[in-house]
């Protein structure tokens, strides 16, 4: 008895709070879910300076003010409104779904098979390219890597060769002074 009272209930009771919920972000800007940017930037604007609380003393603006500063923070945003249109798609799925199984008498909520893998999709469709991509990242890195290596080897060489032609010009130089110093004390032939 229990179950079945609950195979009744529990369906009810789903469809009850989803609807309640249906009021969105977009009813609240009296707009439809296919407007513009600009369109709920001024939708917005117009409705905020009617329920704005300095404007309007009534307690209700109040509320309608900060319902309308939430949607429009969700649907002024690009990715936010982006997310919260997959959230409503979802609902009305749900909501589809529980009212046709309740229409068929059947009280069971079944998932559907629309739900898309797009991580699945990416790597299907773009897989190839990012492994293509990251190959020649790696080869530039390490081509990057070997003309650092080779730049620094050349300044050492620089190096090694100044610091013997220094030693070179000093022994040269000292064997000169040693040579002129030497030749001076013997006659010559």
């Amino acid at each position: 008895m229990a179950t079945m009272l609950r195979q009744y209930i529990l369906p009810i009771n789903m469809k009850m709070n989803l609807s309640t919920q249906s009021k969105t972000h977009y009813d609240t800007l009296k707009l439809s879910p296919k407007a513009t940017h600009n369109e709920i930037k001024s939708a917005y604007y117009k409705l905020t300076l009617e329920y704005h609380p300095d404007k309007n003393k009534s307690e209700s603006a109040k509320e309608i003010f900060q319902q309308l500063s939430d949607a429009y923070e969700v649907l002024g945003n690009h990715k936010l409104r982006k997310q919260y249109d997959r959230t409503i798609a979802v609902k009305r799925i749900n909501i589809d779904e529980i009212q046709r199984t309740s229409s068929r008498q059947e009280h069971t909520v079944k998932s559907t098979d629309k739900i898309y893998n797009f991580d699945e999709w990416s790597q299907a469709h773009y897989g190839l390219i990012f492994q293509k991509s990251m190959y020649r990242k790696s080869q530039r890195e390490e081509y990057l890597k070997r003309m650092k290596w080779l730049h620094q080897d050349e300044k050492s060489l620089t190096r090694k060769v100044n610091l013997a032609a220094i030693i070179t010009i000093l022994v040269f130089i000292c064997l000169y002074i040693y040579d002129k110093d030497t030749d001076n004390d013997k006659p010559i032939k």
